[in-house]
């Protein structure tokens, strides 16, 4: 019975990623704003985030995950591509936050 629910559990998990990850991997069409909202907010939760302490940090948060996704979706469309390019836990961070953070980059 135990491994039957962890089952059920990870499935919901993995459903769960697929529905803004199939998403943004979705070369061939645009995401409005609207939708890049939405994607954001379940990265959000997938990611255990919480910017509801931090107000004025989410509008430039979400400015730069929206960039990122506009990237990717820039990126993915381009058929010469060899690889594909995604969301994780990192993709509301600047490259110089990641840096800073991760690198120990000054």
């Amino acid at each position: 019975m135990k491994s039957i629910l962890l089952a059920a559990l990870i499935l919901s998990v993995f459903s769960f990623k697929s529905l803004w990850f199939d998403t943004i991997l979705d070369s061939g069409d645009a995401l409005t704003d609207d939708q890049i909202l939405d994607i954001y907010q379940d990265w959000l939760l997938y990611y255990k985030k919480n910017l509801n302490d931090l107000p004025e940090t989410f509008g430039a948060k979400y400015q730069t995950f929206k960039q990122k996704v506009r990237d990717i979706l820039e990126h993915n469309s381009d058929k010469s591509q060899t690889y594909i390019k995604g969301l994780n836990e990192y993709s509301d961070m600047t490259d110089e936050e990641f840096n800073r953070f991760y690198l120990m980059d000054p």
